[in-house]
């Protein structure tokens, strides 16, 4: 059981039961650097990992293959951030992150519901993108881009739900098409000619 500090992940995190991984009781960090595929199991409900407190961060930093979360759902009480080059999939894996996050590379999910609760904050760089296919859903309580984002937001069939404002910036797009659902209780706005 780790408590406090920072688990670098080179590999794969496979648990049985109710295994604990992680149980802080201070700051604590995950990072996910690999060189190769990595399989990553992180469920609280399915093996008591409990990375809601504390503000414990998730850094995905795998530049060379694809990162696949398994298990219910993964619980974030701080920041996520997706490194640029890094690819992360969901699948049907649930993921809420209560911090400010950052994705600079590339986090899909197919039926999985990504939730940035709370007054979170999500900023998606010009090389980052998010796509919600199935009936997969995106929901971000806080602003989305800060002064803009410049990266990709894209659905097809699954649901896009803003509660804060959304500044597409130069760069960025922001694209619902076929049967995608865009729920925004805020202000969209594309601030200097993104689309």
């Amino acid at each position: 059981t780790i408590t406090t500090g920072t688990l670098q992940v080179g590999g794969d995190i496979s648990l049985t039961g109710a295994d604990v991984l992680l149980d802080p009781s201070g700051a604590a960090a995950i990072v996910l650097n690999g060189s190769s595929a990595q399989t990553i199991d992180l469920s609280a409900t399915d093996h008591g990992v409990d990375l809601s407190t504390n503000a414990v961060t998730l850094t995905v930093s795998n530049t060379s293959d694809t990162v696949t979360f398994t298990g219910t759902e993964v619980d974030v009480g701080g920041a996520l951030t997706i490194n640029a080059n890094a690819t992360v999939s969901l699948g049907s894996t649930n993921l809420t992150a209560a911090g400010n996050s950052t994705v600079n590379g590339s986090l899909s999910a197919t039926t999985a519901k990504i939730d940035f609760d709370g007054t979170a904050t999500l900023d998606i760089g010009a090389n980052g993108s998010i796509t919600i296919s199935g009936d997969g859903e995106l929901e971000v309580a806080g602003a989305v881009g800060g002064t803009a984002f410049n990266g990709t937001i894209t659905t097809a069939t699954g649901t896009l739900d803003f509660d804060g404002d959304v500044t597409v910036g130069s760069t960025g797009t922001l694209s619902i098409t076929g049967n995608g659902v865009l729920e925004l209780a805020g202000d969209l706005v594309n601030s200097s000619g993104g689309t």
